[in-house]
């Protein structure tokens, strides 16, 4: 009777002392934050685009869609995130009422170039224009590395896309 009382005992402090929490999620994932913004019209809201679990990455080319109707980016609107460095050039597009294109990267150096970890790509500036709501979503989406290949984890990229609401 004591040994089945200690088995006992010893499963409940084995099972009570794993660690039950999930793992963290490591997939690579691309996502507007804030997710969700409202505003009144005529006043600005600015959103973030960022990288998350990125291995050997380099550089991102990516058309931004929106609503044209209800908003619009501001002037100037786009600005590198403080994880490229100085030398990081940027290519920004307005070619179209409801679309921001954009290219950014790490400047090619004789050594290998490349970030690992989560970035702050770039953030980016819009406008209510009219009373209603616009989701922000990705199109064109490159995800390269200093090779000009996709980097590892692409064929599964998670996207989280952005949304604001005019009133």
């Amino acid at each position: 009777m004591n040994r089945i009382l200690i088995i006992v005992i010893l499963a409940l402090l084995i099972t009570s002392c794993t660690d039950s929490t999930e793992p963290a999620d490591e997939n690579l994932s691309l996502k507007i934050t804030p997710q969700n913004q409202t505003i009144n019209l005529d006043d600005q809201a600015e959103f973030s685009v960022v990288l998350e679990n990125a291995e050997g990455f380099f550089a991102f080319s990516a058309e931004i869609l929106f609503n044209g109707n209800i908003i619009s980016l501001t002037e100037n609107s786009v600005a590198a995130g403080s994880g490229w460095g100085t030398n990081s050039p940027l290519t920004v597009t307005e070619n179209e009422v409801d679309r921001l294109s954009i290219t950014i990267g790490l400047t090619q150096t004789s050594s290998t170039d490349a970030i690992n970890g989560d970035l702050t790509l770039f953030t980016f500036n819009v406008r209510g224009d009219e009373v209603g709501s616009s989701e922000i979503w990705f199109q064109n989406i490159y995800l390269i590395d200093d090779e000009g290949n996709a980097i590892a984890g692409t064929e599964n990229l998670e996207i989280e896309t952005g949304n604001i609401t005019v009133e």
